[in-house]
Order: structure tokens, then sequence, then C-alpha cells
């Protein structure tokens, strides 16, 4: 039988499987019950979930008399930092919409607030996130223009402002005079201050995500009351994500800490780093809940006192730690309050080191029975001090090492020599250098013959070069690690990206 455009015979089902397959099409419906459709469209967001009520009429009624169906609106996201997915106009009448549908509340939201959008749109929506009852809550923050902090207010676009339905006219016109004799400066106050008030409002929220881009929440002339942010008492968040955000100038001193007590997954990525002393208060205050901690840490000006002299982590899996700011010479170090803390915590398996510190504080930090380690831009150490640290953890199986100083032949020597007996399985080597074909194949080859050593089962490089035309490794070397590692992969690093 033969098929494509110029074949002369069609290909046709047998009538006997035509008929079956028509059957289980037309009885779809009939072999699925209606919680079951339920079921299925409940694992959906809203917009997938108005797609598929189209399908028919059951489905459509299924949607329908269901509220719940209707309650996920993270699709209204945009797609990176400097790109926007829907217009402002565009997220309100969805949140209109689905609102109804829902009985007026939500369980899932993304949005964003930015300098080129509309203030007075913005403010009102900022203000009906409390009687939405959230849940899960990412705030996108946007600084969109460099003019945003001039006092010429002429180029914000009030253009959606008519998007909001409001009975009180008279007060609608005094708000729209109001606005408009405000400044670029103090029209950021205000979103800053509305931010907080939503935020305060919002005491279902279990999972809460900022990212600023720009600087928007930044505290501008704020009095120490005015800069205190007050929890809900209801607040009982679980996820915590912030992304270019300086929780500590928008919360406040302290104020963090009393909003995590409860949190399992803490993340500040990418964000003015916290003094030690707060980021020690913060892990203090969710040492019970705390499963997942990344966060970025800057020295103190003043040596720290009444410092808890050990804190014990039990349910913690994942701590990611980067010293920000910090330097380490002659055998002292800038870090001054993790340096008199130990920790515990039993369930640890992944432990992220970024930054300078003393052999010292890494030794109280990381646990000899650790599963995984990273080592990411660690500067200030000779490359023989850190094979002496990993002696000491016997039963590390995952190693990963970004941008060492020394070259990579060095140090793929010396866990042959000196690392032979650590189970090592998973190996990442991020901007690798000096590296020869020869050199990486010696390398598994006698890890691989060696009985009292661990084989490779996964090997990751990023190799640096000066043009991105340049090959990684030849293609032999390339069929031969692919051949004998399990999990194999090579990238390539420009030098001025590394730079």
């Amino acid at each position: 039988m033969q098929f494509g455009s110029d074949s002369k015979k069609v290909a046709r089902l047998p009538p006997s499987l035509k008929k079956e397959t028509y059957n289980m099409g037309s009885n779809i419906n009939e072999r699925f019950p209606a919680e079951v459709i339920k079921m299925i469209l409940s694992h959906l967001n809203s917009i997938e979930v108005a797609r598929l009520s189209r399908v028919c009429k059951l489905w459509n009624d299924i949607a329908q008399s269901n509220q719940s169906l209707w309650r996920d609106a993270s699709y209204l996201r945009t797609d990176d930092a400097f790109t926007f997915r829907f217009r402002l106009s565009e997220v309100v009448e969805r949140i209109k919409i689905l609102r109804a549908r829902s009985g007026g509340t939500l369980d899932h939201l993304n949005i964003q607030i930015n300098t080129i959008a509309s203030f007075k749109t913005q403010m009102k929506l900022l203000s009906q996130l409390p009687a939405m009852k959230l849940q899960s809550l990412r705030l996108l923050l946007k600084d969109g223009r460099e003019w945003a902090f001039r006092d010429d207010d002429s180029d914000f676009d009030d253009s959606d402002s008519d998007d909001f339905d409001d009975s009180d006219s008279d007060s609608d016109s005094d708000d729209d005079d109001y606005h408009y004799n405000m400044t670029a400066r103090e029209k950021f106050k205000s979103l800053q201050k509305a931010v907080r008030a939503a935020l305060s409002g919002c005491t279902n929220l279990k999972s809460l995500a900022l990212e600023d881009y720009g600087k928007l929440l930044s505290i501008l002339d704020l009095s120490r009351s005015e800069s205190e942010f007050y929890p809900p008492s209801e607040w009982e968040l679980q996820s915590f994500t912030a992304n270019g955000f300086c929780c500590e100038e928008f919360f406040g001193e302290g104020s963090l800490s009393r909003c995590l007590n409860k949190a399992r997954v803490v993340k500040i990525q990418n964000s003015s780093p916290m003094r030690e002393r707060e980021a020690i208060r913060l892990i203090e205050a969710a040492k019970d809940t705390m499963e997942e901690c990344q966060i970025t840490v800057r020295k103190e000006q003043e040596s720290p006192n009444n410092i808890t002299k050990q804190i014990i982590l039990p349910k913690l899996v994942k701590f990611h730690l980067h010293l920000c700011g910090c330097h380490f010479s002659e055998g002292k170090s800038s870090i001054q309050a993790f340096d008199k803390i130990s920790f515990k915590w039993p369930k640890l398996k992944e432990i992220v080191l970024e930054g300078r510190a003393s052999l010292k504080v890494y030794e109280r930090l990381v646990p000899t029975s650790i599963d995984s380690l990273r080592f990411r831009r660690v500067r200030g150490f000779r490359l023989e001090q850190i094979i002496e640290f990993l002696k000491k953890r016997a039963k590390l199986r995952k190693l990963a090492v970004e941008h060492l100083e020394e070259d990579t032949e060095t140090l793929l020597q010396q866990i042959l020599i000196n690392l032979w007996q650590i189970p090592i399985e998973d190996l990442e080597i991020i901007g690798a250098h000096g590296l020869h074909a020869t050199n990486i194949k010696d390398f598994v080859t006698q890890r691989k013959e060696n009985i009292y050593s661990a084989p490779l089962e996964r090997l990751y490089l990023t190799l640096r070069s000066k043009s991105s035309s340049e090959k990684p490794m030849d293609a032999k070397t390339l069929q031969w690690l692919d051949k004998n590692i399990p999990n194999f992969k090579c990238d390539l690093i420009l030098e001025r990206t590394y730079r």
C-alpha cells in the first residue's frame, strides 16, 4: 500500500476498526463519569479549563458548575523579566471573569507591577488582592524606564484606568486629580505601601514569590515605623522566594523571621544580601519546619553578641549559602556570626557553598556525612586545602566544582591520588580549563579499574573557550566518554562570559 500525495491508493481503516474507534469516541462520557472528568480538569489552570470546556456540552456543564476549577490564574504571567505576556487591561479583564466564575476567590495568581502601565489601575488591583483569598501569589515588580524616578509624571500611561468599575464617581474623580498631581517618586512610595497593605490582607497565603527587577520596591525615605512590616497572625507561609528583592529593606529588621517561622522552603537569591545576624535569626525562626534554604549573606560591621551557639534543623535537606562581599586573608575571615555557630542537620543531603570564608567556617557548616557538595566560585583556597577538606567527607557521592582557579587536570589527579576511597559517582566541573583528552580518558579508566573506587555514573563538563566555533573536544573522545560513562555531557562556555 502506498502513502503520500502522489499515491493513487488511499489508506483506509478497516470497517470493524473504524466502527470501534467511532464508538470509543462517541461513548467517552459514558466511559468517564463526571467525577473523573472533574478530577482531570482540577489539575489544569483556568485557561486550560476554558479550552476543554468547549469539548462538549457535558464538559462545559461540569466546568461552569464547579467554582473551584476557575481559581488558578497562574497563567497570567510574563515569560521573563523583560517581556509582557498580557497587557494590564487584559489581566484585569481576565481576573474579573475568573472571579465571577469562582465565587470571587482565587487560589493562585501571577501579576506584574511596573512603571509603564496605569498607576491608578495597579493601585486598585493591589487593593483587591485581600478579597481574593489567595493561597499562592507571584508578584513581579519591574521598573520599566530610566525616567521612573524623575519628578515629571507626564510619561505615565493611564489609558487603562477605566478597567475597574467604581460606583462612587465623585470619589473616583477626586482620586484622579490626586493621582495626576503626584510625582513619580510619590507614586513609587504609594506602590510600596500598597504592596505591603495587600500582603498584610492576604491572610490565606501559603506561597509567596517576589521578584523585583530595577529595585522598584527599594525603600525611599521611609521612617523606621513605616519600614516595618507586620504580618497577619493568620499567616502560615510554607514557601517564600525572593529574586532581586531586598528583603531587609522591604520587611524591616526582624519582620521576615516572623513571616517565615513556619516555612518549609526559603529561597532568597540574586537579592541584596542580608546581614549575618538577620540571616541567622531567619534560620533559627524556621528551624523546626525548614526543608530547603537558599540565602545570601553579607558581613556584619560589628561583632554580633548573643548569638546562639548551636542550631538544630531536623528537617533540612538542601542548604545554599552565598557569602557576598566577604573576604578571607592571612587565616582570618570577615565572617563573624556564622563562625561562632555549629549546625546540626541530620537529614541534610545537599549543600552549596559560594563566596569566601575560612575553612573553619566550612568545617562547621558541612557535615562529614554529606551526600552532595557544590563549590561555586569559592576563592582564597589552594587545591590541596580543598582536597584535605573533602577527605573527611567519606560518604560524598556527588561533587560539583565551579570556576576553580587551578587547572582541571591537577584536580583530576588529586581526586585519583587522594580521594580514591570517596564514592564520588557524580562529578560536575564548570569552567574547566587545562584539560586534554588523554587526561580525562585516563581519569575515567582508572576510576573504573580501581576496585576500591566508585566508577563514574555521571560526568558533566563545561570547557572554557575563546570562540563559539571551537569544539569542546574531538569527536572520538566525546564518543569514547559517551560509551564509558552512562550519563555524560560536555558544553562550551566563552571566556568573556566567564569573566
